[in-house]
């Protein structure tokens, strides 16, 4: 599966609950995917050996129940973007992991050890 990961954290709203931080999985797709310029612009894009079902699992928020008071019920609140992420900064890559960085050059596909 390829796999579109946030490269730099994604500032706090206040009041919007959690947001996605460095090495978090986006979304992902099946290998060969054709990913947007904008996807490839602004995210790493990695290509992880793993099944659908693990890929679900790799992508899951982790949530509470919180009572909503002007629903007067309970509703899901997102506590932690993503469950796992991808260390970044340990990721040991065939090139620079600068490319990823540099917004003028569109991300490469780089393969990782499955986590």
């Amino acid at each position: 599966m390829e796999f579109l990961v946030r490269l730099i954290d994604k500032p706090d709203k206040p009041g919007k609950g959690a947001v996605s931080k460095k090495g978090d999985f986006i979304t992902y797709k099946p290998d060969g995917w054709d990913w947007g310029s904008n996807e490839r612009k602004h995210y790493g894009i990695v290509k992880i050996a793993c099944t659908d079902k693990e890929a679900q699992k790799m992508c899951e928020s982790e949530t509470e129940l919180v009572y909503d008071e002007k629903l007067k019920s309970e509703v899901s609140k997102v506590i932690k973007y993503r469950k796992k992420s991808l260390d970044i900064d340990a990721v040991i890559l065939g090139k620079s992991i600068s490319v990823w960085y540099d917004k003028i050059i569109y991300s490469d596909i780089v393969s990782v050890e499955k986590i």
